[in-house]
Formats: C-alpha cells, sequence, structure tokens
C-alpha cells in the first residue's frame, strides 16, 4: 500500500501549488481551427505516445511509491503515520474485540477507534475532575493488544462541553501495528 508516500507527496505538492502568483493567466491554443484557454505553464492535452510513455513508466513509479511508503512506515511516529494513512478496516476488525473488551467495565469512558495504514488512534474522552480512569493501565497490560501493536504513544488535552461546560480530558492513543504473519493478525498490516 503506497498511502503514506502518495498523501504526503500530494499534501507537500498542495502546499507548494497554493505559494506563489496567484492571478490566473491564460494563453491561447490553436485546436483544430478554434481557440482553447489553457493556463500558462500548463501542458496541451497528452498525445497516444504520451499516454503510452505514461503506461510503460507507471509500474515502476508505483514500486518506488511502494519503498517510499515502506520507508517512511520505519521512521514516521505512529500518529503521521495515522494522518497520512488510508483506512484500513482489517485491522480495525481484528482489534476492535480488543479494544472493547478493555473498555468494558462499569465506568467506560466515551471513545472512538479507527486504523489507518499501519497505525491506530484510540480516541478517550472523560470527566477531567473524576481522575484518571483505569483503562489506561487494562490498555497497556492487554496481552492480546501488545502482541499486535508496538510503539504506543498518548497525547492529551483539556476540553471544555460547550453544552454542560463540564471540564472534560481527551486523550488520543496512536499505535503501530505490527507485521505477524499468522494467527488473527493476518492481513492487518499491509
Amino acid at each position: 500500500m503506497v498511502s503514506v508516500a502518495v498523501n504526503l507527496l500530494l499534501l507537500t505538492r498542495a502546499r507548494l501549488s497554493t505559494q506563489g502568483n496567484t492571478e490566473t493567466e491564460t494563453a491561447r491554443l490553436g485546436v483544430d481551427g478554434g481557440e482553447e484557454l489553457l493556463p500558462i505553464g500548463s501542458d496541451p492535452p497528452p498525445t497516444d505516445r504520451v499516454l503510452s510513455d505514461c503506461r510503460e513508466r507507471l509500474p515502476s513509479l508505483e514500486a518506488e511509491a511502494e519503498n517510499l511508503s515502506q520507508d517512511l512506515r520505519g521512521r514516521l511516529p505512529a500518529f503521521r503515520i495515522f494522518m497520512l494513512g488510508t483506512p484500513n478496516s482489517e485491522a480495525e476488525a481484528a482489534l476492535r474485540p480488543i479494544v472493547e473488551h478493555v473498555f468494558s467495565g462499569d465506568a467506560m469512558p466515551n471513545y472512538t477507534f479507527e486504523c489507518r495504514d499501519v497505525a491506530c488512534r484510540l480516541t478517550i474522552v472523560e470527566d477531567k475532575d473524576a481522575g484518571p480512569g483505569g483503562w489506561r493501565g487494562a490498555l497497556e497490560k492487554n496481552a492480546d493488544l501488545r502482541l499486535r501493536v508496538s510503539n504506543v504513544s498518548f497525547h492529551g488535552s483539556d476540553m471544555r462541553d460547550l453544552r454542560t461546560k463540564a471540564s472534560l480530558r481527551e486523550t488520543r492513543v496512536y499505535f503501530r501495528l505490527v507485521d505477524v504473519d499468522a494467527g488473527s493478525n493476518a492481513g492487518m498490516v499491509r
């Protein structure tokens, strides 16, 4: 899956394209005796030869993007991989029962769970004044989860419920999926 490298490339290009000249410039291009307005610096429609060349180069570019994605997965923290990744429903389906088991107690906090690429995010919102819930220890000690994830990081921020004015604490837990070839983890890491 090349989502990490491709999304990073697209994000970088989008940022660069918004910098610079904001005025629209156009040039006239003769097309079948008529004229079509094109932005200056844009290319005319591709020819069959150009399309053929693109089709030939595409497999090698896809392989290069896959290699870059693998390299980035090894270097980026889990939260960056999550932000750049595409949804990974296989990982989410495999890990959701474990997460639900951790939060199955009486004082179950409000939470959401989502996986993208080879990273997952668990977001917990709880009453700030109630003190830390036992969920963090239960999450860290869960043997099933520890076999399937690594690089766990906790990020928190305080917030206020606009409707009730209650003081809340939002904690985002990011983790990277472990590449295991057997068992219920098969297919989670792409």
